[in-house]
């Protein structure tokens, strides 16, 4: 009897083997190479990028030479009221070399950007279309990047149309001060 029972332990051992170490194997063994597979292809992506280190530090240079020109393109002023005063003498200095007469000049809302502020300003102006064709090329000749958002032109006189009226939005970009460490002091009120 006693050779039964460990004869069948011994069985129930081998059954108990084979499922739980032996059968697994072949499962276990495909894991493994897709995850050999796997870093076997990140290692090769990573051999060709660094292959390309001379080319991704040329496009790198790149990149930061157009930055800095887009950084000498924006207003040389670093305050926001400065800064629409600013692209209003510039709409005044070009519609002055036109013959374009502008009629309202103001402000609309400052858009604050995560990198820029946008400081636009509304121009409403009568003109012929060559001062206007003239007044665009300045717009886009000028040395300041200068972004025309809206643009909104009618004639005057149906039976006159060599005048016609303007209105459009010009924005001119200042580069966003970078936030102060201190915190300002909120005004305790009676609460």
């Amino acid at each position: 009897m006693i050779k039964k029972v460990g004869s069948v332990l011994i069985a129930l051992l081998l059954v108990a083997l084979y499922v739980n170490y032996i059968k697994p194997i072949p499962e276990k063994r495909q894991e493994i190479r897709e995850e050999i597979f796997i870093r076997e292809k990140k290692l090769k992506k990573y051999r060709a990028l660094t292959k390309q280190k001379d080319e991704i530090a040329g496009e790198l240079m790149k990149l930061k030479l157009r930055l800095d020109r887009v950084k000498q393109e924006l207003l040389p002023v670093k305050n926001e009221t400065l800064g629409l005063v600013t692209v209003q003498q510039i709409v005044r200095e070009i519609a002055g070399k036109t013959d374009i007469r502008i009629v309202a000049l103001r402000p609309v809302d400052i858009l604050r950007g995560n990198h820029l502020i946008g400081l636009p300003v509304q121009v409403t102006a009568i003109g012929d279309m060559k001062a206007v064709t003239e007044f665009l090329k300045g717009v886009v000749d000028s040395p300041y990047l200068l972004s025309l958002d809206s643009m909104n032109i009618r004639v005057i006189n149906i039976q006159k149309p060599d005048k016609i009226r303007l209105k459009f939005t010009i924005t001119g970009y200042i580069e966003r001060p970078e936030k102060s460490l201190i915190k300002e002091e909120k005004p305790k009120g009676n609460a």
